[in-house]
């Protein structure tokens, strides 16, 4: 009995040997081994077999247009030969994948349809590059997870790398002559949007080794169009710049090696693209490099009438007492206090202008009062804070209220006043902001004013119909200085 318990354990023994794999066979026991890099002598994941790629992954920036190449390192960990299957994802817009042999043979295809097989011995090791590229019209913020997984033949045992790939802002810098401060300037918009701020970002950083002291500055934009004009320049705000987390002219600390974000005296787009934008840090001597960056076209009303009339419609607006015609030409009306305030009314005279631009308008509206007032028109200029004084001698009232217009909506990007209130009586301030009128201010005729919104989301008007002057005075009228909550509505 125990002769023949003894050859059944022999044979059964035999049969286990003549099953298991000779050294050479293919084994489908042990998972490959993955890891990557940007080369082979820096890669993540060497030793480590995890199936969600945790501690596998690289997290990379790749600007648009830009191509970068990692290296997949696959290895057998197992006793035997084997053949695993390597699979990659395929490219996901805005960015594409490309698979290429250790020999230089594209094997996209076979490794994106899971076709791709690799025999290593024991302790053997291929490699696979992997090109990933951002498309040229790739936008900031865009994400994406490029996947490479190795697995046996019956898919029982897997690991995974991983390359995650970001679009990055924008970001150029400069070193003033002392070579003491660097500024940093970082754009998160690639392509601008029309009634829309650039977004910049602005930050200095001491590059000494010991402390700097000096007026807190704030930043600018310097908008220039293909040939090289001048659109805009914020700096020109900076005589009427009152900030109240910065109050100027306040001072600013900084010591070794330390940044601080800086405010940016920023423009609403109502350009067609491509722009070129100069971040400047407010500082002397600082030079900066410009970005050149695109507009988008999202489409404009079918006419000018159409256009016209979406500026109109932002509620509150006066002009809706004296809609300009279809093609904006003048219109009068007569426009009474918002608040029921016991003042006389204001006769008004009103018209527009509309610069077609591609894929939207932009649309300007104005108008003087009296009605009867001298032709007089608010410019828009690079030097929006100069004063500028009205024709003639008697009260008047002129208003600018400019607007980028789309197929979606209307955006203020821009209100200006000039008023002259004169002689006897009370004027009353008003300002209009998200549809609802408020009183500013009041108090005794004898000024002269100017207001100025940026953004243009507040709209200011004087009430001159309380005072009596209609003639030249000896008195040399003051100039009014009120500044509004909003830091970016500045009013002189």
């Amino acid at each position: 009995m125990r002769h023949r318990a003894l050859r059944a354990l022999v044979a059964l023994g035999a049969t286990v040997a003549w099953l298991a794999p000779a050294p050479d066979a293919v084994s489908a026991s042990a998972a490959p081994d993955l890891a990557i890099g940007e080369d082979r002598w820096d890669l993540v994941g060497l030793g480590v077999i995890s199936a969600t790629a945790r501690g596998q992954r690289l997290d990379v920036e790749l600007a648009p247009g830009r191509t970068r190449r990692f290296t997949v390192r696959i290895g057998n960990p197992g006793a035997s030969t084997a053949t695993f299957r390597i699979s990659g994802s395929p490219g996901q817009i805005p960015f594409t994948a490309t698979y290429v042999a250790g020999d230089g043979t594209d094997v996209t295809g076979e490794v994106v349809s899971g076709t791709y097989e690799l025999t290593l011995g024991s302790g053997a090791r291929a490699f696979l590059y992997l090109d990933v590229a951002a498309t040229a019209d790739a936008e900031t913020g865009a994400r994406r997870t490029v996947r490479v997984e190795g697995a046996t033949l019956d898919g029982s045992t897997l690991d995974r790398v991983a390359v995650r790939a970001e679009v990055p802002p924008i970001r150029v810098w400069g070193v003033n002559h002392r070579g003491t401060l660097r500024c940093d300037a970082e754009f998160p918009l690639r392509t601008l949007l029309p009634g829309r701020d650039t977004s910049a970002r602005l930050a200095l950083t001491n590059i000494t080794d010991g402390k700097l002291r000096l007026t807190w500055p704030t930043g600018g934009l310097v908008l220039r169009d293909e040939a090289g004009a001048v659109l805009w320049d914020t700096r020109s705000l900076l005589l009427l710049r009152a900030s109240p987390r910065h109050p100027f002219p306040g001072y600013l600390v900084l010591r070794s090696g330390r940044s601080v974000e800086i405010p940016v005296l920023e423009t609403r787009i109502r350009w067609s693209g491509p722009i070129d934008v100069e971040p400047t840090c407010g500082l002397p001597r600082l030079p900066m490099p410009s970005v050149t960056l695109g507009v988008e076209a999202p489409g404009a009303p079918a006419t000018v009438s159409g256009s016209i009339a979406a500026a109109i419609a932002e509620p509150g607006s006066p002009w809706q007492v004296c809609p300009p015609g279809p093609f904006g030409e003048p219109a009068t009306g007569v426009l009474e206090t918002p608040d029921g305030q016991d003042l006389p009314s204001l006769t008004l005279r009103c018209w527009a202008s509309v610069r077609r631009e591609e894929g939207f308008d932009v649309v300007s509206l104005h108008l003087v009062s009296p009605s009867d007032a001298p032709a007089y028109e608010i410019g828009e200029g690079t030097e929006i804070g100069w004063w500028e004084g009205l024709p003639g001698e008697a009260n008047m009232l002129a208003l600018r209220w400019s607007f980028v217009v789309t197929t979606e909506d209307a955006r203020p990007y821009l209100s200006q006043m000039r008023a002259r209130a004169l002689g006897e009586g009370e004027t009353v301030t008003y300002a209009l902001s998200d549809g609802v009128w408020e009183t500013w201010g009041w108090g005794p005729c004898g000024y002269e004013s100017m207001g100025y919104a940026p953004t243009g989301e507040v709209l200011l008007l004087d009430w001159i119909s309380g005072c009596s002057q209609t003639a030249a005075t000896a008195t040399e009228p003051a100039r009014r200085l009120v500044r509004l909550p909003d830091e970016r509505t500045l009013t002189a």
